[in-house]
């Protein structure tokens, strides 16, 4: 009933219907999540090219790393925060891989050795530059699992602070019911709260 009410309000109760199982594309209600899908969105087609380069050194680890890339699509285009959680275990996991890689090599002489082949060093300079880039990506994955996370949590507890983006000034219904009282007899805004989050977002209650 809170996705339907909010449909009646914000025109398509499909855009909040955001779940674990959703592979509906949902756009971003707050300008924080907005900011965060795009620079998902570069973390993604950077991924991918690390994808396709270790495709071609090892194709299991490639193929890996394809599927992390289909996992962080679905974070960012159904705002899902499961899928958030899943992108940061492969990523600590792959981070993981890449230390005992490097360490082995340490400890047995042959990190960027003379000896190894240049092809050999070259994949071992990729990997530490892999390396910083999963600590990089890990970090915004989190950053983006906490705001996907506080927009559904807050759209199932009955809250819409999550949508004060969608009910600011810019909001159709909004001016409607600013402006003109008898302009949608069927919808009025009754209340608007004191900002409640860090971000000073505020819910309005329509009736």
């Amino acid at each position: 009933r809170q996705a339907e009410y909010m449909g009646n309000i914000f025109g398509n109760s499909k855009d909040f219907r955001v779940m674990c199982l959703n592979f509906e594309t949902v756009q971003p209600p707050t300008e924080e999540s907005k900011v965060l899908v795009q620079k998902l969105r570069i973390i993604f087609f950077i991924h991918l090219a690390v994808a396709v380069i270790k495709t071609i050194f090892l194709v299991t680890s490639g193929l890996i790393e394809f599927l992390n890339c289909f996992i962080l699509y679905l974070a960012y285009s159904t705002l899902n925060y499961c899928n958030c959680v899943m992108y940061i275990i492969f990523n600590i996991m792959s981070s993981v891989a890449i230390i005992t890689i490097v360490g082995q090599q340490i400890q047995s002489g042959s990190f960027l050795s003379s000896r190894n082949s240049g092809i050999s060093n070259a994949f071992t300079v990729f990997n530490i530059l892999t390396f910083i880039f999963y600590i990089v990506a890990i970090r915004y994955a989190f950053l983006a699992y906490r705001e996907f996370k506080a927009i559904t949590n807050a759209l199932y507890s009955g809250g819409m602070n999550f949508a004060a983006s969608a009910v600011g000034r810019n909001n159709t219904a909004y001016q409607r019911g600013m402006s003109n009282d008898r302009a949608d007899p069927e919808l009025s805004l009754i209340h608007i709260s004191e900002p409640t989050r860090q971000a000073e977002i505020s819910y309005a209650v329509f009736c």
